[in-house]
């Protein structure tokens, strides 16, 4: 049995450790595992786990464990948890979530930067993500690998993840399935993406907005997802040479 040096069973405790976090407890070189489902429908606006400023440094197992019905509305490093380096994320069950920011948005992290990796992570149910840049399901732009995830949707009618025009450089690009904006020199493997509508004014994917050099992809199933341009006309003529969308990836630095 592993060993934990955090246990969480309840949401009050979750907002124990989020407050810790956001409080400078980096929790590196330590395991927070999640060993109860959790529902958040009580908490009408969710502040995320870990700030630029004070990030999460730690492994977070979620146990397989749901937790359900997230609401965030914020600006930056919007999600579940917002911000995170030199840290895991794996096990996670995500079920309902409406989450809404700015740049570096999506449902389980607004954005990790020297990370490890994702892994076994999941979002389902009723999925709406919204912001102006890097927008993701799963993490809204993040510098390590994310494996055996999947971002499953109720429907390309009601789930999506979308890019809404700002301003200039908020303008509704990196916009992904899984990931809005994916770091370089990692592989990303055996990820689903589902019955969701993604869409952006620009380098908008099925799976990954923007990958960065040097990015694999590996085994990554796109089904019953309806990948869409939101750029009135006059943008996308100005902007036609990086007015891209893909199945897979919208704009793409590496090797397949």
């Amino acid at each position: 049995q592993e060993f934990s040096d955090l246990e969480i069973s309840n949401l009050n405790e979750l907002i124990a450790f989020r407050n810790a976090v956001n409080a400078g407890n980096t929790f590196k070189n330590q395991t927070v595992t999640v060993t109860a489902d959790i529902n958040m429908e009580s908490v009408e606006n969710w502040t995320p786990i870990g700030t630029s400023a004070n990030p999460f440094k730690g492994t977070f197992d979620g146990g397989d464990n749901t937790i359900s019905d997230l609401n965030v509305v914020g600006e930056n490093n919007v999600g579940l948890f917002g911000y995170a380096t030199e840290a895991n994320i794996k096990n996670v069950k995500i079920v309902n979530a409406n989450v809404k920011g700015t740049d570096c948005v999506a449902a389980l992290i607004g954005q990790g930067y020297a990370s490890t990796y994702i892994d076994n992570c999941h979002v389902s149910g009723s999925i709406q993500v919204e912001g102006q840049t890097n927008v993701g399901g799963i993490v809204g732009k993040y510098y390590a690998r994310v494996t055996n995830s999947s971002v499953i949707g109720d429907g390309v009618a009601t789930s999506y993840v979308k890019g809404t025009y700002k301003a200039e450089d908020f303008e509704g690009d990196n916009i992904g399935g899984i990931m809005g904006h994916a770091g370089e020199n990692n592989t990303h493997s055996g990820n689903t993406v589902k019955n969701i509508t993604i869409s952006g004014t620009r380098k908008v994917g099925g799976l990954i907005g923007t990958t960065d050099r040097a990015t694999d992809i590996d085994a990554c199933l796109v089904d019953n997802v309806v990948i869409g341009c939101t750029a009135e006309e006059n943008y996308a003529n100005d902007k036609a040479s990086t007015t891209t969308l893909g199945g897979l990836v919208g704009n793409y630095y590496g090797e397949s």
